[in-house]
Protein backbone atom coordinates (compact mmCIF):
# COMPACT_ATOMS: atom_id res chain seq x y z
CA UNK A 1 0.00 0.00 0.00
CA UNK A 2 1.21 3.54 -1.01
CA UNK A 3 1.02 6.61 1.15
CA UNK A 4 0.03 10.32 -0.23
CA UNK A 5 2.46 13.08 -0.33
CA UNK A 6 2.93 14.81 3.05
CA UNK A 7 1.73 18.07 1.97
CA UNK A 8 -1.79 15.96 1.88
CA UNK A 9 -1.62 17.12 5.50
CA UNK A 10 -2.53 20.14 4.70
CA UNK A 11 -5.43 19.93 2.50
CA UNK A 12 -6.71 17.58 5.16
CA UNK A 13 -5.66 20.43 7.97
CA UNK A 14 -7.83 23.40 6.02
CA UNK A 15 -10.91 20.82 5.16
CA UNK A 16 -10.97 20.37 8.43
CA UNK A 17 -10.20 23.63 10.34
CA UNK A 18 -13.24 24.75 7.75
CA UNK A 19 -15.79 21.83 9.30
CA UNK A 20 -14.82 23.01 12.87
CA UNK A 21 -15.63 26.73 11.98
CA UNK A 22 -19.17 26.08 10.62
CA UNK A 23 -19.99 23.49 13.70
CA UNK A 24 -18.10 25.81 16.26
CA UNK A 25 -20.48 28.98 14.34
CA UNK A 26 -23.54 26.84 14.54
CA UNK A 27 -23.55 25.14 17.68
CA UNK A 28 -20.38 26.69 20.09
CA UNK A 29 -20.68 30.67 19.52
CA UNK A 30 -23.41 30.61 21.96
CA UNK A 31 -21.69 28.66 24.73
CA UNK A 32 -18.39 30.53 24.27
CA UNK A 33 -20.43 33.78 24.61
CA UNK A 34 -22.06 32.69 27.80
CA UNK A 35 -18.54 31.45 29.21
CA UNK A 36 -16.77 34.57 29.03
CA UNK A 37 -19.77 36.65 30.33
CA UNK A 38 -19.32 34.27 33.44
CA UNK A 39 -15.76 34.36 33.48
CA UNK A 40 -16.08 38.12 33.38
CA UNK A 41 -18.48 38.20 35.68
CA UNK A 42 -16.41 36.53 38.29
CA UNK A 43 -13.46 39.01 38.02
CA UNK A 44 -11.19 37.09 35.34
CA UNK A 45 -10.48 38.26 31.78
CA UNK A 46 -12.45 36.54 29.05
CA UNK A 47 -9.09 35.82 27.48
CA UNK A 48 -8.57 32.86 29.63
CA UNK A 49 -11.39 31.35 27.57
CA UNK A 50 -10.54 32.43 24.49
CA UNK A 51 -7.06 31.31 24.12
CA UNK A 52 -7.68 27.64 24.51
CA UNK A 53 -10.34 27.94 21.79
CA UNK A 54 -8.23 29.41 19.45
CA UNK A 55 -5.42 26.75 20.73
CA UNK A 56 -8.14 24.07 19.62
CA UNK A 57 -9.34 25.78 16.51
CA UNK A 58 -5.78 24.74 15.09
CA UNK A 59 -4.89 21.27 17.54
CA UNK A 60 -7.73 19.01 16.88
CA UNK A 61 -7.99 19.93 12.77
CA UNK A 62 -4.10 19.27 13.09
CA UNK A 63 -3.88 16.65 14.67
CA UNK A 64 -7.42 14.90 12.59
CA UNK A 65 -5.53 16.19 9.75
CA UNK A 66 -2.32 13.79 10.27
CA UNK A 67 -4.75 10.86 11.43
CA UNK A 68 -6.13 10.98 7.88
CA UNK A 69 -3.21 11.09 6.16
CA UNK A 70 -1.36 8.51 7.89
CA UNK A 71 -4.99 6.16 7.40
CA UNK A 72 -5.03 7.20 3.68
CA UNK A 73 -3.59 4.11 1.77
CA UNK A 74 -3.74 2.94 -1.95
CA UNK A 75 -2.83 0.21 -4.13
CA UNK A 76 -2.84 -0.56 -7.52
CA UNK A 77 -2.36 -4.33 -7.63
CA UNK A 78 -2.44 -6.86 -10.39
CA UNK A 79 -6.18 -6.90 -10.78
CA UNK A 80 -7.78 -3.61 -8.99
CA UNK A 81 -7.30 -0.79 -7.72
CA UNK A 82 -7.57 -0.59 -3.86
CA UNK A 83 -8.50 2.42 -1.11
CA UNK A 84 -8.33 2.22 2.26
CA UNK A 85 -9.01 5.60 4.33
CA UNK A 86 -10.81 6.59 7.39
CA UNK A 87 -10.17 6.98 10.88
CA UNK A 88 -12.96 5.82 13.51
CA UNK A 89 -14.63 4.49 10.22
CA UNK A 90 -12.88 2.92 8.51
CA UNK A 91 -13.53 2.37 4.25
CA UNK A 92 -11.85 -0.05 2.10
CA UNK A 93 -12.78 0.26 -1.65
CA UNK A 94 -11.77 -2.08 -4.78
CA UNK A 95 -12.71 -1.24 -7.95
CA UNK A 96 -11.92 -3.97 -10.57
CA UNK A 97 -9.53 -2.27 -13.60
CA UNK A 98 -12.09 -3.51 -16.62
CA UNK A 99 -14.69 -1.32 -14.85
CA UNK A 100 -12.92 1.86 -14.63
CA UNK A 101 -14.03 4.55 -17.31
CA UNK A 102 -12.50 7.34 -16.82
CA UNK A 103 -9.84 8.88 -15.03
CA UNK A 104 -9.10 12.55 -13.78
CA UNK A 105 -6.57 14.73 -12.30
CA UNK A 106 -8.38 17.70 -10.69
CA UNK A 107 -6.46 20.21 -9.08
CA UNK A 108 -8.25 22.85 -6.94
CA UNK A 109 -6.56 26.55 -5.55
CA UNK A 110 -5.18 25.17 -2.62
CA UNK A 111 -3.88 21.91 -4.35
CA UNK A 112 -2.54 23.79 -7.06
CA UNK A 113 -0.74 26.12 -3.94
CA UNK A 114 0.70 23.20 -2.46
CA UNK A 115 1.85 21.26 -5.54
CA UNK A 116 -1.27 18.54 -5.24
CA UNK A 117 -3.44 17.11 -7.37
CA UNK A 118 -6.06 14.35 -6.96
CA UNK A 119 -6.87 11.29 -9.13
CA UNK A 120 -10.40 10.89 -9.64
CA UNK A 121 -11.73 7.35 -10.99
CA UNK A 122 -15.13 6.73 -12.53
CA UNK A 123 -16.78 3.72 -13.12
CA UNK A 124 -19.26 2.24 -15.59
CA UNK A 125 -22.92 2.63 -13.18
CA UNK A 126 -22.12 5.60 -11.74
CA UNK A 127 -23.50 9.04 -12.50
CA UNK A 128 -20.72 11.36 -13.19
CA UNK A 129 -18.96 11.00 -9.84
CA UNK A 130 -16.11 9.34 -9.00
CA UNK A 131 -16.09 5.93 -7.16
CA UNK A 132 -12.57 5.74 -6.25
CA UNK A 133 -10.03 8.90 -5.66
CA UNK A 134 -6.61 9.77 -4.62
CA UNK A 135 -6.14 13.29 -2.98
CA UNK A 136 -2.76 14.69 -1.85
CA UNK A 137 -0.84 13.62 -4.68
CA UNK A 138 2.17 15.40 -6.20
CA UNK A 139 1.65 16.67 -9.86
CA UNK A 140 3.86 14.28 -11.10
CA UNK A 141 2.55 11.07 -9.23
CA UNK A 142 -1.29 12.34 -10.08
CA UNK A 143 -0.08 11.56 -13.98
CA UNK A 144 2.27 8.30 -13.22
CA UNK A 145 -0.87 6.90 -11.23
CA UNK A 146 -3.64 7.84 -13.86
CA UNK A 147 -1.78 6.61 -16.63
CA UNK A 148 -0.73 3.27 -14.81
CA UNK A 149 -4.87 3.13 -14.50
CA UNK A 150 -5.31 3.92 -18.28
CA UNK A 151 -2.73 1.01 -18.99
CA UNK A 152 -3.97 -1.48 -16.44
CA UNK A 153 -8.31 -0.82 -17.39
CA UNK A 154 -7.20 -0.99 -21.17
CA UNK A 155 -4.97 -4.20 -20.61
CA UNK A 156 -8.11 -5.85 -18.38
CA UNK A 157 -10.45 -5.16 -21.01
CA UNK A 158 -8.06 -6.52 -24.00
CA UNK A 159 -7.62 -9.70 -22.06
CA UNK A 160 -11.01 -10.15 -21.10
CA UNK A 161 -12.57 -10.22 -24.51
Amino acid sequence: MQQLNSKSVWLFFLSSFVKWIVIFIFFGLWVLVALVEYIESNGLPGIWVLIPVIVLFFVVPYVWARLTYHFYLYDLSKDCFHVERGVIYKKYSTIPYERIQNVDIDRTLIARILGLSTVSIQTAGTSGKAEGCIPGLSQEEAIVVRDKLIELSKKSKRSGL
